[in-house]
């Protein structure tokens, strides 16, 4: 599995017998996060181009109450 830079660092203080079970937890949430991805890049996907100008993504703060 290649990890980030900062991954490498977080797998050096974890002891080597608990590396395989952390393993199976990275690989659960990248799974989790690539599913998210492509749902989001299906509902996207299916926006008639006509009406793409009709949506938008605001954070909550910018949504009236909440």
């Amino acid at each position: 599995m290649a990890y980030t830079k900062e991954t490498k660092e977080v797998m050096k203080q974890i002891p080597k017998e608990y590396h395989r079970q952390v393993q199976k937890i990275m690989k659960q949430f990248y799974k989790y996060g690539v599913d998210d991805a492509k749902a989001l890049i299906t509902a996207i996907y299916d926006i008639p181009s006509s009406k793409i100008n009709e949506y938008c993504v605001l954070h909550e703060s910018e949504i009236d109450g909440g």
